[in-house]
């Protein structure tokens, strides 16, 4: 630690001693891009300055939603411009800086008329350009119909899928959507996607988001965000759209709702909102509170078992650990939301708030195989109904202010708020092979739990002088607090025992606070090299306080402390990271090493029902390193290679049994350690403008070291555990454990090229997974090995705004191998087909199909599907421009519909059925709402 504090005053002295380096002068130019001819402002072009002298001096910049543009940190030389934009031909100027802000004034761009030519020739279209690590989808080139929304467009794009776990965009989940650069609705993908209408669409952006800091030290520390950014036409950026509807079906169903967006210039307002109860969920459901109960890893279902969500509430102060997506079953939604975004003379502002309310039902079948030995399994069959209501509050806000030339601040706080009431009525039974029933339960579970979440980043930038010295610091606060009251009525039998009942409420609270600050240093060397030096600090205090009364049978009133089932917990988690980075660019290549020092101390606490206490120290070297090449502005491959640490969460380490189904028993294990990982990124993308073709591969390849998995005992005969909790014969008790070996291996790869036979744009993909999960069975080791490959494609018409259609097809075939029972290792295999159709014909007449088939195979026999999911819809156009819609919808015109998955794990796997919303019909009005300022 001396040394630690040596190295740390050393980095302090060097900051300070910086600061008040003798002054020298930066230089600057800008300029404003516009179209030559109608003087369009071109957004989103990228603007490359140039070192005359040094090639391998370059400084970016990419246009704003005026064509505005401004390249900093200059020195008092000759410099080239080279401005690339999609269609017009590349721009080249030199200029000699020689003042402070140096003013190109307007430059013009022509169209690439010998690229039209040659596209026209070809019959293609541009689809898309490669600029560094961005790709650039020319909207233009994707017909859709004028209903289509951003999700609609991007699904014909290549490398971007789309299902019901979001957007996925070379091989990785799209965390944020901005629209012409801003945040929208915060990191709520979906809510763009979805209010945004593809024709007031111009390009879509597809790249790495750095985070604040690394954007301004110039740095890529390898921390990034998959971020899709929507330039809208410069026509759109001043006016109101949006689309409003409403409709009443069968069976007293309804459907409500829509957005409405008003542009002028750089204020903008958005609202969106809906209402229905026909399944359509809210655009991203946050369940903060309600992930613990509706999450039922009581159940052992639904993923339960592992990770750190055992009956109770997850503190572990990561507020994405709580996004809980598309809920199963069937749900009544309430939802509205805000977002507003101004810009003025230094300070950006982007805020917004959302509420969601839902109603969730749902009537589950599950059937779980989990594996004893290498020649026995034990078999648990579940059925259950349960009802979820869930009310959500979300504030989320980012503020901007450029205090002068060289400093800046950005604020970025949010809350949310939650209430979360479930009730659940089920009954279980464990089973041998041979059917024989072990023992079985019947439990009423009922729990009401309210949460509160904060977090909240200031950052501080300062740019020195000297080019490409600069210092920043990030503070980070976290706050995450839930109280959980719940009861439960369980009735539990088994062969050899007589009803057991139990009678419980129990009253839990966590709470979780979280701040780490982050300094980073960076010094030029020379022309191509760069020094980076970092220091971070956290601190994370986490506290669980569980009580559980047992009611008197004869006295209702009474309530009896249960310590056996009663814990108090304390756990406190602190780093200290040192780095030391070198970044070097030359020509096509950059390389960047960073190397990090990290101790951590993990202090458990239990303060009741007994005092004990467990210190833990980490001492852990923690390298990484990223390489990329260009090969040409068409071409380019990327190596990411970086080392991380990961602390249990104190749900996972609290001593304490969870007994809310009475079969299936979990309790934390304070003796953990923090887990190790290495990861390896490859990505190599090409794109060729001229042919309209799209390449990308991805290849994620990660090792963890004290992976924390299940250790799962299988009582063979009632026993008695340490806490006085009897575990019947055929319960099972997990415990959370380090086990080293676990590895995950993701591969895809996508070509997307022009079909011009039907005039349209494919999409082929093809993707290889691999995931090795060690876990122990009644203390024998089991490895999982689950291989997984998948194809499919996607293709997207481009015939006619008024013909649109998409046919998606999707294949995946699953080997799965246990080494405990390899006579148990099974295959089985998902196949989705869908084709969307829109046809607009004659004086307005709508007509639009969308047919899915879904086919199971390799599952229990009853959970074995071949079915049809066929929505039909028939319309008129009316009003002036067609703005308004009639129509008259049918869902699940076969009633087929079914709700199927399958789970595997180190120590068994699972398949379930969730009850899903069957046949209705509905008559609905719709208006498009677009009103734009002529330019």
């Amino acid at each position: 630690m001396k040394r630690f504090a040596v190295f740390s005053l050393v980095i302090a002295l060097w900051s300070a001693c910086s600061f008040t380096s003798k002054a020298q002068t930066t230089y600057s130019v800008k300029g404003k891009l516009v179209a030559k001819g109608n003087f369009e402002a071109l957004a989103g072009a990228n603007v490359v300055v140039t070192s005359v002298k040094d090639t391998s001096e370059m400084k970016f910049a990419v246009t704003d939603v005026d064509g505005n543009f401004t390249v900093g940190n200059l020195k008092n030389a000759f410099y080239k411009l080279t401005i690339s934009f999609v269609g017009f031909r590349e721009l080249k100027k030199f200029v000699r800086v020689n003042k402070a802000i140096v003013d190109v004034a307007i430059l013009e761009m022509e169209v690439d008329t010998e690229l039209l030519k040659e596209v026209k020739i070809e019959g293609n279209t541009i689809t898309a350009v490669q600029n560094g690590d961005t790709i650039q989808y020319n909207a233009t080139a994707f017909k859709t119909n004028p209903d289509a929304n951003a999700e609609d467009l991007i699904t014909k794009m290549p490398g971007i899928l789309v299902d019901q776990s979001g957007v996925q965009a070379q091989g990785e989940q799209v965390q944020k959507v901005l629209v012409d650069g801003r945040e929208f609705f915060g990191n709520d993908p979906a809510v763009a996607l979805k209010s945004i209408p593809a024709e007031i669409i111009q390009k879509i952006e597809v790249f790495d988001q750095l985070s604040d800091q690394s954007q301004f030290s110039g740095v890529d520390d390898g921390n990034t965000t998959k971020t899709l950014n929507i330039i809208t036409k410069p026509e759109a950026r001043n006016g109101t759209f949006g689309r409003v509807y409403a409709g009443y079906g069968t069976d007293d169903l309804y459907s409500t709702g829509g957005n409405v967006n008003r542009f002028e210039g750089d204020q903008r307002i958005s609202v969106v909102g809906m209402a229905n109860n026909i399944n359509q969920q809210n655009f991203a459901d946050e369940d903060i509170a309600g992930v613990a109960s509706s999450n039922t890893n009581r159940r052992r279902g639904r993923g339960g078992g592992r990770g750190p969500n055992r009956g109770g509430f997850n503190a572990s102060g990561n507020a994405s650990d709580f996004l809980t997506g598309q809920q199963v079953g069937i749900t009544t939604t309430n939802s509205i939301g805000i977002n507003y975004s101004n810009k003025w003379d230094k300070l950006t502002l982007n805020g917004s708030y959302f509420y969601n309310h839902t109603d969730n039902n749902n009537d589950q079948l599950l059937n779980r195989e989990t594996f004893l030995s290498a020649d026995s399994s034990q078999f648990y069959s579940e059925s259950s109904l349960s009802s979820t209501i869930n009310r959500n509050h979300r504030f989320n806000l980012r503020m901007q202010y450029q205090i002068d030339n060289r400093n800046s601040i950005i604020f970025t706080p949010s809350i949310s708020l939650q209430q979360n009431d479930q009730n659940d009525v089920l009954g279980g039974a464990n089973l041998l092979a041979n059917e024989l029933r072990l023992n079985q339960t019947s439990n009423i579970f009922g729990s009401g739990v309210s949460g509160f979440s904060q977090s909240g980043t200031l950052l501080f930038r300062h740019r020195f002088e000297k080019r490409g010295r600069t210092f920043s610091v990030r503070i980070r606060n976290s706050i995450n607090d839930v109280d959980n009251n719940s009861d439960l009525l369980a009735i539990t039998s088994g062969r050899t025992v007589t009803a057991d009942t139990t009678n419980q409420i129990s009253d839990a609270e966590s709470r979780t606070r979280t701040w780490s600050t982050n300094a980073t240093y960076t010094e030029p060397i020379g022309r191509t090299a760069q020094l980076q030096l970092n220091y971070n600090y956290s601190v994370t205090n986490s506290d669980s306080d569980r009580k559980t009364f047992d009611n008197d049978l004869v006295d209702e009133t009474s309530q009896i402390l249960n310590t056996d089932l009663s814990n108090e917990f304390v756990n406190r988690y602190v780093t200290n990271r040192p780095t030391l980075g070198l970044m070097i660019r030359k020509d096509q290549l950059m390389i960047r090493t960073g190397f990090a020092y990290q101790n951590a101390r993990l202090l458990s606490d239990q303060l009741f029902p007994m005092e004990t206490n467990v210190d833990q120290s980490f001492d852990n070297f923690l390298p990484s390193a990223m390489i990329r090449f260009n090969f040409s502005r068409e071409k380019n491959l990327r190596f990411i290679y970086r080392t991380r640490t990961a602390n249990p969460s104190v749900s996972q380490l609290q001593n304490v049994i969870d007994n809310s189904n009475p079969l299936f028993l979990s309790a934390g294990n304070p003796n953990l350690k923090q887990s190790y990982s290495h990861t390896l990124i490859t990505r190599f993308s090409n794109t060729n403008v001229k042919k309209s073709r799209n390449f990308f591969t991805f290849i994620y390849v990660q090792n963890t070291a004290n992976n924390v998995a299940d250790a799962t005992t299988i009582a063979s005969r009632d026993s008695l555990l340490a806490d006085g909790i009897v575990l019947p014969a055929g319960g099972q008790l997990s415990l959370p454990v380090n086990v080293d070996g676990a590895w995950n291996i993701r591969s895809f790869s996508t070509l997307g090229i022009p079909f011009g036979l039907l005039k349209s744009n494919i999409n082929l993909n093809v993707g290889f997974n691999y995931n090795r999960s060690p876990g122990l069975v009644n203390n024998q080791l089991n490895i999982s090995n689950t291989f997984s490959t998948n194809t499919g494609f996607v293709l997207g018409s481009n015939i006619s705004e008024k013909l649109d259609f998409t046919i998606t097809y999707s294949a995946n075939y699953n080997i799965v191998e246990n080494s405990l029972q390899p006579v148990l290792n099974e295959n089985y295999f998902f196949q989705n087909t869908q084709l969307k159709l829109n046809w607009i014909f004659s004086k307005g007449l709508v007509f639009r199909s969308d047919i899915t088939h879904q086919l199971y195979s390799g599952l229990n026999d009853e959970f074995n599907q071949d079915f049809f999911l066929w929505n039909l819809s028939v319309g008129k156009k009316i009003l002036d421009n067609q703005r308004g819609e009639v129509r008259l919808d049918i869902f699940d015109l076969l009633n087929q519909n079914n709700s199927i998955s399958r789970t595997t794990s180190e120590t068994y796997v699972e398949d379930v059925i969730n009850q899903a919303i069957r046949q209705y019909f509905m008559f609905s009005f719709t208006y498009n709402i677009r009103d734009f300022k002529k330019t």
